[in-house]
């Protein structure tokens, strides 16, 4: 059975020594998965081993200065209120989140 699907996702990038928080969304699939994906369990979607190779479409990112992405005030406001713990917390877990998950096809 195959699957595509997108999710919402935040994730780190580091470029020119610089890490930064990204948001935005990640596409995920497979050609083949041996069992029904049950797509109201986000830990089943995680633990699927689907391939996420060609990253995310970067909406907003952060890095610790500077902002890039959304013009509008409220949206950029909720991206940095998600982007500004997740990099001040690097590598520590945020609180209110349980981990982090690594897509490595």
């Amino acid at each position: 059975m195959a699957f595509r699907g997108t999710a919402r996702a935040v994730w780190f990038r580091r470029e020119k020594g610089t890490t930064r928080a990204c948001i935005g969304s990640l596409q995920l699939w497979s050609h083949y998965l041996s069992e029904y994906l049950n797509l109201d369990n986000p830990t089943a979607i995680l633990s699927a081993d689907l391939d996420g190779r060609y990253g995310g479409e970067c909406e907003g990112r952060w890095d610790g200065t500077n902002y890039w992405g959304a013009e509008n005030l409220s949206v950029m406001e909720q991206h940095l209120s998600i982007l500004k713990p997740m990099l001040e917390s690097f590598p520590k877990i945020p609180d209110g989140y349980d981990g982090w998950w690594r897509f490595t096809s």
